[in-house]
């Protein structure tokens, strides 16, 4: 899903206003990653950032909301335990349910 999403924005050659891309995974391994990053360097309105560290993942996705609350979708692309984990700790932080967007994504 980060890669179709991030190759969409490309595709229209529009610079976003705010799109801050946090794509984790525990291991260090990330599909596409030169590839994406590629596309990020294009675009100052896209922040693209790899995460392999679980507790600064959600320290990030806690700096984000605080900051941007519910003047932002949520988007979140994960296993269903992941997806249901980020849900309920948006809606903790005061997200409105309907500001949060899930897919769910087991991996390649």
């Amino acid at each position: 899903p980060v890669r179709a999403f991030m190759k969409q924005i490309d595709g229209l050659g529009v610079n976003p206003v705010l799109i801050r891309v946090l794509y984790s995974d525990d291991r260090g391994e990330f599909a596409y990653e030169q590839t994406l990053q590629d596309i990020n360097a294009k675009y100052s309105g896209l922040d693209l950032e790899f995460i392999s560290d679980r507790n600064l993942f959600t320290d990030k996705i806690t700096e984000f909301a605080s900051e941007h609350e519910n003047k932002s979708l949520y988007y979140i692309a994960g296993t269903p335990g992941m997806n249901s984990f980020l849900t309920d700790k948006l809606i903790g932080l005061g997200i409105e349910k309907s500001r949060i967007i899930t897919d769910v994504f087991t991996g390649y």
